[in-house]
């Protein structure tokens, strides 16, 4: 959320990105900001919970890139 405040804030109000007149509501705006903001946190926490998830299930002794 802080995240997605400080973007809005940045592009939406400092830049004038958004304007009450060009469609989206300010609700719909922070809303889009917030969401893109938390996109690149939740791949992180994606990504390092596969790869947790590969190193529990690899067989012991081999290495990851060897094929079966």
């Amino acid at each position: 959320m802080i995240d997605g405040s400080a973007l809005f804030t940045e592009y939406g109000l400092v830049r004038g990105r958004w304007s009450p007149g060009d469609g989206a509501s300010l609700t719909t705006y922070f809303v889009g900001a917030t969401l893109r903001s938390f996109r690149p946190v939740c791949n992180r926490w994606y990504d390092d919970r596969v790869l947790r998830y590969t190193e529990l299930h690899r067989a012991p002794g081999r290495n990851a890139r060897e094929t079966p």
